[in-house]
């Protein structure tokens, strides 16, 4: 083993200065109705009967991952997942608690919840609120009903534009819509219908990601076999470019690669992983920086 040489100085980390930081919490929910034919998350399906168990075990991991006497300040909580929205709330605000256990939560601390339309009614989405989620994440994808239906999604765009404009109706601080540009059977007159569509239900935020058919999941089979057909990647690139005009010009400042925002709306939490502020991870297959 290589030693460094004696006279060579080492400052010892300060201990007390990232205890210190502000930091994000991310805890990750991977129950899911129906696994998306792209997704390659830790998700499931069809285990809703261990969600008690596993808030228990997220509660017990934040414990571990707590310093005794050392309350660190939090500025953003994200729950992910998965399918968050299908936990229920009184587990929800089991893991809230627990985090205000662990850590000092900043009064004006952005806490957003990843939902999916089909999971939602406005009953549910005020008693989010009440708990203290303050921003509201919805999973569109895209407002074509065909290729939601190909995608395993258990909405349709009905239910996605409905829920997006009862998030705002339910009090949440932001509200943002996910969309994935490139799908299967999409080209680029639909995805202009989806883009006018939501944005016509006026959410403050859009995360909009090009499609990555990732090794192991359904939809890579389906392209493999030649089931299925993608967009060719100029068609997915003027997709991308005609985003960027269409989302200009309805006042969305573009502040990363994939996400837009009103002024006043960018994610926070999305705002830590990119300029590589510290983040705690809770939760299966979590991810800490």
């Amino acid at each position: 083993m290589h030693h460094p040489p004696k006279s060579q100085n080492y400052a010892e980390p300060n201990v007390h200065a990232v205890i210190d930081q502000v930091i994000g919490v991310y805890v990750h929910i991977p129950f899911c109705q129906y696994r998306c034919s792209y997704c390659d998350f830790a998700t499931y399906a069809d285990q809703d009967h261990l969600m008690t168990s596993y808030v228990d075990a997220v509660i017990s991991e934040l414990a571990l991952r707590t310093t005794p006497g050392d309350r660190r300040n939090v500025s953003t909580i994200f729950f992910g997942g998965g399918t968050p929205s299908r936990l229920p709330v009184h587990d929800l605000r089991r893991i809230l608690d627990a985090l205000h256990t662990s850590f000092e939560i900043s009064p004006t601390a952005e806490i957003t919840l990843e939902a999916n339309p089909g999971t939602l009614d406005l009953a549910h989405m005020r008693d989010l609120r009440a708990a203290g989620i303050s921003r509201l994440s919805v999973g569109v994808q895209t407002l074509n009903n065909d290729i939601l239906l190909r995608l395993n999604r258990i909405h349709d765009a009905e239910q996605a534009i409905l829920t997006l404009q009862r998030a705002h109706e339910a009090g949440f601080d932001s509200v943002n819509a996910d969309l994935i540009f490139g799908l299967p059977g999409q080209d680029r007159a639909d995805w202009e219908q989806t883009l006018t569509g939501v944005l016509a239900a006026e959410p403050d935020h859009l995360s909009i990601y090009g499609l990555i058919v990732e090794p192991g999941t359904l939809l890579r089979r389906q392209v493999v076999s030649g089931k299925v057909r993608l967009p060719s990647e100029d068609d997915a690139a003027d997709m991308y470019e005609r985003t960027r005009e269409v989302l200009s010009a309805n006042g969305y400042v573009q502040y990363e690669v994939s996400n837009w925002a009103r002024p006043g709306h960018q994610c926070r939490h999305n705002l830590i992983y990119w300029e590589h502020d510290p983040y705690l991870g809770i939760g299966l297959s979590s991810h800490s920086y």
